[in-house]
């Protein structure tokens, strides 16, 4: 069985283009604004237009709100592990929603 980051790159591959830089984006920004989280706790944002939302004042003002209320204090020196836990058998076709 691959690796997580692989079978990722793997459901990456399977989007479209302009989700594949979302996703990584996204990712990319996260991992700048709290180095060294497990993504244990996950929280849900609409990165539309772009992943830019992630930069706005509210939405560090809750990043900042997350970590200070976190009961075990970040180690941005942590090594990073990625857990792909479930996969369905059965995937069906990542395309966009029709507007």
């Amino acid at each position: 069985m691959p690796g997580a980051q692989a079978r990722l790159a793997g459901f990456l591959a399977k989007s479209p283009p302009e989700v594949r830089r979302t996703a990584k984006a996204a990712l990319a920004a996260m991992r700048r604004h709290m180095p060294g989280a497990s993504g244990n706790q996950v929280r849900h944002i609409r990165l539309v237009p772009d992943v830019s939302v992630l930069d706005e004042p509210a939405v560090r003002a809750l990043i900042a709100q997350a970590i200070a209320t976190s009961d075990v204090p970040l180690n941005p020196k942590q090594r990073r592990k990625m857990v792909i836990r479930s996969v369905s058998a059965k995937q069906r076709p990542r395309r966009p929603r029709s507007k």
